[in-house]
């Protein structure tokens, strides 16, 4: 008797579970055509963020500066956010008056212990020695003041060129060392040539 009553009760159990269960993912179901896209939302949300970010640009002898609002990968390395950037720099985009020489390529970014983000140059950047020293001084600030002005955890930049440290682009300016921003300057006065 005991064991039929148990057996009962087993029985009852399972069917009342099972019917809970069944309505509960009933109740979670969408009218027939509809997607939930919640979930697709909040994940595209939490891929992406969007940074405001302040190009600069060689113009007229000096320096230009546009700020523009760009996508980054939300869980990209700070390599990838400064190879965004850089990119968006070296694409002479139409909007801007961008006087950067049309070829230069970004191999690739590395940063190392002392946060110095080294730049790595695909190609001479500067074919022609007999450039003018301020289109070099130009490049070079274009470069760093991008890279230190929107990525505080940068501290400065060195550039390479073809995995190789260089001691000039055009042999004007010194790019041997790293350049910080010096505190208290304007921009181009304010990186430490």
């Amino acid at each position: 008797m005991k064991k039929k009553k148990l057996k009962y009760f087993c029985i009852s159990f399972i069917v009342i579970f099972f019917s809970i269960a069944v309505f509960v993912q009933g109740c979670n179901k969408l009218p027939q055509g509809e997607k939930d896209t919640s979930l697709q939302r909040k994940t595209e949300e939490n891929l992406t963020e969007e940074k405001e970010i302040t190009f600069f640009y060689p113009y007229r002898g000096g320096l230009s500066s546009k700020n523009k609002i760009i996508e980054l990968e939300s869980e990209s390395s700070l390599e990838e956010r400064i190879m965004k950037a850089l990119s968006i720099l070296f694409a002479n985009n139409e909007d801007t008056d961008n006087y950067l020489p049309k070829d230069v390529k970004i191999l690739d970014i590395f940063v190392d212990d002392d946060s110095i983000v080294y730049v790595n140059l695909d190609s001479e950047v500067f074919h022609n020695e007999s450039l003018a020293a301020t289109l070099e001084r130009e490049f070079v600030s274009a470069v760093v003041l991008t890279v230190l002005k929107n990525f505080p955890e940068a501290s400065a930049v060195k550039i390479l060129v073809k995995n190789e440290e260089r001691e000039t682009l055009a042999g004007h300016i010194d790019i041997s060392k790293p350049f910080y921003l010096a505190a208290g300057r304007n921009e181009e006065e304010e990186i430490l040539f």
